[in-house]
């Protein structure tokens, strides 16, 4: 078993496509956070909407994309608070078709599949997969 410190995703699902097992210890990254919330500003909800396309379109199969753009849409609207900071997620919505998220590496069903079955937490509450 692996233990994988401060991994995103795509780190994750590369390793359960090649079938290793692998714990994310999370506790264990050192960031170093600036002294303002970054929710404070409106290119933050931009850019996270924009971002959060972007990672759709990399990473999941085609059929997934709408769904997932959907939930995460339903998601921030009901977390979002404010006129301003609602017009920069849907501006960051829009941004993220017309723009290029990079070269696409779209994950088998398979993984997805196993991303979806796999619980997050294990008896500790770390996650583990």
């Amino acid at each position: 078993m692996i233990t994988v410190r401060g991994a995103d995703g795509r780190v994750g699902a590369r390793l359960l496509l090649s079938g290793v097992s692998f714990h994310v210890a999370p506790g264990d990254r050192v960031g170093h956070h600036p002294a303002t919330h970054p929710a404070r500003h409106t290119e933050f909800y931009r850019l996270t909407a924009r971002n959060r396309v972007w990672l759709a379109r990399r990473n999941l199969p085609a059929l997934l994309i709408p769904a997932n753009l959907a939930t995460w849409a339903a998601l921030t609207g009901w977390r979002v608070r404010g006129r301003d900071a609602s017009r920069a997620t849907a501006s960051g919505f829009r941004e993220g078709p017309r723009t290029n998220p990079g070269t696409r590496s779209s994950m088998s069903r398979r993984t997805v599949g196993r991303l979806t079955r796999t619980s997050p937490t294990d008896a500790s509450g770390r996650w583990s997969m």
